[in-house]
Order: structure tokens, then sequence, then C-alpha cells
């Protein structure tokens, strides 16, 4: 069974969700209840060996931190590259540390996401070199993968 890399970029407690309209301490819950969702189904994935959180908080949960996961400081997301500096950053750790295994992006506001849907989606995206799966609305991008880190490119908007 092949061990995928996982990277979830998690923005900053001021950027996430900024597009739903509510005061920003209900925003912040909805992002961590949101980012608490995916890593717990990323955790429970038989197809991920290692995960790669990538943000730009200070306070994010030490409990995150253990042998499968590895946390990276992210500068703030409103940088001019967004989504794509972070995970810049998360493939260049997986590059250096798992050059050969298979990369995938899972952003951190997926809530529905289960570790089921993730390995049946991993299973799927194993067979090709890059690939994304579009959302339901099929006009964004849920997941991003490539078959090395090196061939990882992302142009999230």
């Amino acid at each position: 069974m092949t061990r995928w890399t996982a990277i979830i970029p998690v923005k900053s407690s001021e950027s996430a969700k900024s597009r739903i309209r509510l005061p920003a301490p209900e925003r912040r819950i909805l992002a961590d209840a949101f980012a608490s969702d995916v890593l717990t189904a990323v955790v429970a994935s038989e197809l991920v060996g290692t995960i790669v959180v990538v943000t730009a908080r200070d306070d994010f949960p030490d409990e995150a931190c253990g042998r499968r996961i590895v946390i990276l400081q992210d500068r703030p997301l409103p940088a001019h590259d967004g989504l794509n500096g972070a995970v810049e950053i998360g493939r260049l750790w997986a590059q250096a540390h798992h050059p050969r295994r298979p990369i995938v992006v899972v952003p951190s506001d997926l809530p529905c996401l289960t570790p089921n849907t993730l390995d049946a989606t991993l299973h799927q995206l194993h067979r090709t070199d890059t690939a994304f799966t579009p959302d339901a609305a099929d006009c964004g991008t849920t997941l991003l993968s490539a078959s090395t880190p090196h061939r990882l490119r992302s142009a999230y908007r």
C-alpha cells in the first residue's frame, strides 16, 4: 500500500472563511470546526502516511502535533500568492523528506470529508501523474495531487 503525504493549508484566523458574512469570532469557530473535521478525516485515512499542516496561526492546537503530523509555519495567507504559497511550503518539505511518495493537497475547509471518501479518491488519483478533484459545482478544486512532490503545481485563486 502506497502512503501519501497530505498537505493541509490552514488560513490565519483573520482571513478564514472571509466570504461568509458572519462576525469574525463566529467565522473563526466555523473555520476551526472545518479544519478539525478535515484533520480528523485525514488522520483516520489508511492511505495517508504523513500529514503536513501549513499555517500562519500561532495558536494551532498542540495536540495536533504527533508522529504523523508536521506543523510548518507560514506567513499570513493574505500575501500575494495566497494558498499557493502555503502549498509550496508543504511541497518543499515533502520533496526533502518523502520525494518518492505521492502527494495530495487537502484544503482545511472540507467539513464533510470522511476517511473512506478520502481513501477512495486517493486510490483513484494514484493512477495519474497529476490530478485535481473538482467541487460538487464543478467550478473549484477540492483535492490536488501528484505522483511525487516534484510534480505538484498549484494554481489556486
